[in-house]
């Protein structure tokens, strides 16, 4: 019936958004009871959806088109949705450590940041560049590295120029997660899974503390 009335893309966007939206909520409920982990108590499902399920929504729709999940399978997949799940309950996990109870700011950067976060984070942009290198090559080998190079450049043009020289400019993870889940979007398994990762670490800012301008 779906296929008969051409309604696939729909039905895949739906679960998209029941999956994130499901995640969103597990992923405040498991922080709030786990110790050390990030947890605002005046903050729950009813102001999120209040105040930002709309709002991730409009995040989810343009991941959706631009980064094709509209023609790969759909979110209800074993590896997607606990790769998902994965990518949204580690960033609290990371709060249970004091070098990491730090902001991406200049602020934070100058005054807050020691030494080990400095490594923590240097050991991460390491595994960011190396999947940006796997895209890369994966965008060469199915002859679409042009068309994805121009759309990483767009996105993050339009994203990110227009606050990079603002000084009070706070860039939260779920900013970052959000922009590098656009651009994952090739069809093998890793890419599928790195991109549900993604889309898991950029809930978790929504679902802890809301989606806060950057």
């Amino acid at each position: 019936w779906v296929t008969q009335h051409g309604l696939e893309v729909h039905v895949k966007m739906i679960k998209l958004i029941v999956i994130v939206t499901l995640t969103t909520i597990l992923t405040r409920e498991i922080s709030c009871v786990m110790p050390g982990w990030s947890c605002v108590k005046k903050y729950g499902p009813a102001e999120f959806f209040k105040y930002y399920w709309a709002e991730q929504c409009c995040d989810l729709l343009i991941i959706f088109f631009v980064s094709r999940m509209c023609w790969r399978r759909g979110a209800d997949t074993p590896l997607f949705m606990s790769m998902c799940l994965l990518g949204a309950l580690m960033p609290s996990a990371q709060e249970a450590l004091p070098f990491l109870r730090v902001s991406l700011s200049l602020y934070a950067i100058h005054c807050q940041w020691q030494v080990l976060t400095w490594v923590w984070v240097a050991a991460e942009a390491s595994i960011i560049v190396f999947i940006l290198g796997m895209l890369v090559k994966e965008a060469r080998n199915t002859k679409a590295l042009l068309s994805w190079a121009l759309e990483a450049t767009c996105v993050c043009t339009v994203l990110i120029a227009p606050n990079i020289s603002d000084t009070a400019m706070h860039f939260h993870h779920w900013f970052f997660a959000w922009i590098l889940a656009i651009l994952t979007r090739f069809d093998p398994p890793w890419s599928v899974a790195t991109q549900a990762f993604f889309i898991g670490y950029y809930l978790n800012g929504i679902a802890i503390y809301g989606r806060h301008p950057v």
